[in-house]
């Protein structure tokens, strides 16, 4: 849970990248496991919920984590209709949210810490039986 002045905004997976030079990244991660492509649908709408809780958070992290030290990533196991190529667009992402009010300095700094990851299924299965073993 990240806890800022007005809000509690919770997360699903909270990560930090360590780095040699010091500090790191940190990784605020929504995490969808679909079983089937058929199951895509609703992506498009969980990406958006992720995408206004990070825009809830967006100045908090600026300024606690500085602008090149974390990341928002929605995680899947199926593709859907968005791509991470089409995050940096800010008309896109005003289109995606439904036309949001967020001021367009948010906007932007959303636009350059958003990343979709999707990792198949596949591989999902073969860790867990690995831990299993």
């Amino acid at each position: 849970m990240v806890r800022t002045e007005n809000a509690n905004v919770r997360f699903d997976i909270l990560m930090k990248q360590e780095s040699k030079e010091g500090g790191g990244t940190h990784y605020f991660c929504e995490c969808k496991y679909r079983s089937s492509m058929e199951s895509r649908t609703e992506l498009k709408s969980q990406l958006k919920t992720f995408l206004e809780k990070a825009l809830t958070v967006i100045q908090y992290m600026m300024r606690k984590y500085g602008r090149d030290h974390f990341c928002f990533l929605f995680i899947t196991t199926v593709p859907f209709d968005v791509w991470e190529e089409n995050l940096p667009n800010i008309e896109y992402l005003k289109t995606l949210l439904n036309g949001s009010t967020m001021g367009a300095d948010d906007l932007v700094a959303l636009a350059s810490h958003i990343k979709i990851t999707i990792i198949p299924k596949w591989f999902i299965t073969a860790l867990r039986r690995r831990t299993e073993a």
